[in-house]
């Protein structure tokens, strides 16, 4: 019953959000790669640009992707898109093949999400997944995901 009701009330409210267009939005992001990081999200017209910058204590990461974004319900939109990440780790639990590593990598990420734009407030929140390709040290793919809150500057 309760979760009907949720339902129901998600759907009522969805219904009631007014679609907010931004053009730059900046915020902080948590989740893999990078478990914290400063995210800028910008409207470049036929797409967007989503940068981060961070890491952990162990680790510096800088990305940079190319999204594509489409409205979904108002207020809702769905994105997918490319880019690639660099960055570092210090061998504090980054194991590879049972060993420690400490050094330089580079991947190639894809991403696919959902975000939303709280109608009357500048407030945009965004939930993404998607796979890293790992080109450096060793090939290998990855999978993460991220939970962005963004303030809405224009």
């Amino acid at each position: 019953m309760k979760k009907t009701l949720s339902i129901i009330a998600f759907a009522l409210i969805s219904q009631l959000a007014l679609a907010q267009n931004y053009k730059t939005a900046i915020g902080i992001k948590g989740g893999f790669p990078a478990y914290g990081s400063l995210n800028l999200k910008h409207d470049f017209g036929k797409a967007f640009g989503e940068f981060r910058l961070g890491g952990s204590g162990s680790s510096f990461m800088l990305q940079g992707l190319y999204e594509q974004n489409y409205d979904l319900q108002d207020g809702i939109q769905w994105y997918y898109g490319a880019g690639a990440s660099i960055g570092s780790w210090n061998g504090n639990g980054h194991q590879i093949n049972s060993e420690n590593y400490s050094g330089f990598y580079m991947s190639l990420d894809g991403v696919l999400g959902l975000e939303y734009s709280i109608p009357d407030l500048p407030i945009n929140v965004a939930l993404d997944a998607g796979p890293s390709f790992v080109i450096t040290p060793l090939t290998r793919l990855a999978f993460g995901g991220a939970l962005a809150i963004r303030y809405i500057l224009k």
